[in-house]
């Protein structure tokens, strides 16, 4: 049988700089790789992504248990508005903190944005807040040892 990992989200953004600096800073996020490319000049982003003439500047940051990668997409130009909770597709990213409060303001301090504060969820505190993109992240506390979706439960 093959073995089959979840290995990273990706997120287009509109200040790559930007976004590195909020990821690391919020996340401890630190860089893997840049991955820059201009599909006029190589044949594989065309093959990959399916996206024609097109330059991405972008970086792979690496984490404790994954990876997310941040594009800013120069040609063409990203467009629309992030999702919102309840409409189709990826709605959010989740993070499991240890100490939400403080991850909280950190998140904050760096140019996120939030509705409220983060509230007791069950066997978690949680909030849903959003980078300063306008992404939905979760910031998620698991504060029960029997939480069956607690990353520590899997060895990470």
């Amino acid at each position: 049988m093959t073995t089959i990992k979840f290995h990273h989200a990706g997120l287009a953004v509109p200040d790559l700089e930007k976004a590195i600096q909020f990821y690391c800073g919020v996340f401890g996020f630190t860089i893997l790789q840049r991955i820059n490319w201009d599909s006029t000049q190589v044949e594989w982003p065309v093959k990959v992504t399916g996206v024609a003439n097109s330059m991405v500047k972008g970086v792979q940051l690496q984490g404790d248990n994954g990876f997310l990668e941040l594009f800013e997409w120069i040609q063409p130009e990203s467009t629309g508005k992030p999702t919102q909770a309840h409409q189709f597709g990826i709605t959010h990213l989740a993070f499991q903190v240890q100490n939400i409060n403080q991850v909280y303001e950190q998140f904050i301090a760096h140019g996120g944005t939030s509705h409220g504060k983060p509230s007791p969820v069950g066997k978690a505190i949680a909030i849903y807040c959003q980078d300063p993109f306008g992404n939905l992240i979760e910031l998620l506390q698991i504060v029960k040892e029997d939480a069956p979706f607690d990353l520590r439960r899997l060895g990470n």
